[in-house]
């Protein structure tokens, strides 16, 4: 297992690599002991913050020279 994650004060962001499906997304302001994964989620909100916070995982992954982050 290759986990790769992001983590803000609002959202919590879990990708495997090696089995790209499987990740995990949570909303640590209403979901703080991490219980609802909204990765599969269609809300714009969700959307939005799995967006943001894969981007911010690939630029890290890119900066270490490390393979591309599976979509």
């Amino acid at each position: 297992t290759d986990m790769r994650g992001w983590r803000t004060p609002e959202w919590k962001l879990i990708i495997d690599s090696a089995n790209p499906g499987r990740a995990e997304l949570y909303d640590l302001k209403s979901d703080p002991r991490e219980f609802k994964n909204l990765i599969d989620s269609t809300a714009p909100e969700h959307v939005m913050a799995r967006e943001r916070l894969t981007a911010k995982i690939e630029a890290y992954v890119n900066k270490l020279g490390i393979e591309e982050v599976p979509k």
